[in-house]
């Protein structure tokens, strides 16, 4: 059995960027192959459809945070990530929100796995925000 490919890319607003990762699947058989494609620092509000993010061929997740669970001042998503269809089903087995740590977890089966294996599971989401750094580093040096 050999590794999925991931491709991880730190968008920095994906929005606009989405007519580029349409076109990298086109013409690029690298992306157009790759199980999961990962972007972090994605930028996007609620005001935003899924349609606008999505990816032909590729189930899409997108991970906001809630203003009320983070203690954060504004909205923004934290990463998004597409599973190549032909690849596995994918369900999404949790999503935590809290001011210093963000987690979404999900449970992929792949067509062609080996018995030994029946699932794999990915959690990602990890997001410290620089405030959450500047108290640990405070609390480290007490």
């Amino acid at each position: 059995m050999s590794l999925p490919s991931i491709l991880f890319a730190n968008a920095r607003s994906l929005e606009p960027k989405m007519g580029h990762m349409r076109l990298g699947l086109i013409v690029n058989w690298k992306v157009r192959n790759c199980y999961v494609v990962i972007a972090t620092k994605i930028w996007l509000k609620h005001s935003v459809p899924d349609s606008v993010v999505s990816l032909v061929g590729f189930s899409t997740f997108w991970l906001d945070h809630s203003l009320s669970l983070s203690g954060k001042s504004h909205w923004g998503g934290v990463f998004s990530f597409y599973v190549n269809d032909r690849w596995c089903n994918v369900n999404v087995v949790s999503s935590l929100c809290f001011p210093d740590v963000e987690l979404l977890t999900t449970k992929y089966r792949p067509f062609y796995l080996s018995r030994e294996c029946s699932v794999i599971l990915l959690q990602l989401g990890i997001f410290l925000l620089v405030q959450t750094e500047m108290r640990l580093c405070m609390f480290s040096y007490q």
